[in-house]
This record gives C-alpha cells, structure tokens and sequence, in this order.
C-alpha cells in the first residue's frame, strides 16, 4: 500500500478534486493500493486526524505508536490496516 499526502498545488483552486501533479503521478504509476490524503489547515485549538496505514510490521507498529504519543486527547487516529491476500 502507498500512502501519499497531498499538501497544495499549482494553479485555480476552484475544483478540490484536482491534485498536484506530485500526487497525480504518485496515484497513476502505484501497482498497489493507494491513498491520498489531502492536507487541511486547522484552526488553533481544532482536534487533528492522523491516518496510519500498518501491515503488522515492526515499523508499521511504531508509526502507531508514534502516533498515539503525538496525537492529543480531542485528536483521531485512523488505523488502516494493508494485508496481503497472497499470504
């Protein structure tokens, strides 16, 4: 799994769909699962959402702990969990 975040891009930012070409290419030349996140500004005091992707590895699993030790007590944490169906 690729996950990518996705901070800006060039040009009219009339239409949120469209991403920078960093992402675009990200997402387009991926032979696996993908998944872009886009970055939102947020207001002082506002909660903050991490999203960590985990495979069960040993780094996967300190990403998550890592991100319970920075997260907040209002924040949110997505765990998503990338298994590989040819195991």
């Amino acid at each position: 799994m690729l996950a990518v975040g996705m901070v800006g891009r060039k040009g009219p930012k009339e239409d949120v769909a469209v991403m920078g070409s960093t992402a675009d290419v990200a997402l387009r030349g991926a032979r696996c699962a993908t998944l872009i996140c886009k970055s939102q500004k947020i207001a002082d005091g506002e909660p903050h959402r991490f999203i960590v992707c985990a495979d069960g590895s040993k780094a996967s699993m300190k990403a998550v702990h890592l991100s319970c030790g920075v997260a907040g007590p209002k924040d949110s944490i997505v765990i998503v969990h990338a298994v590989d169906k040819a195991s």
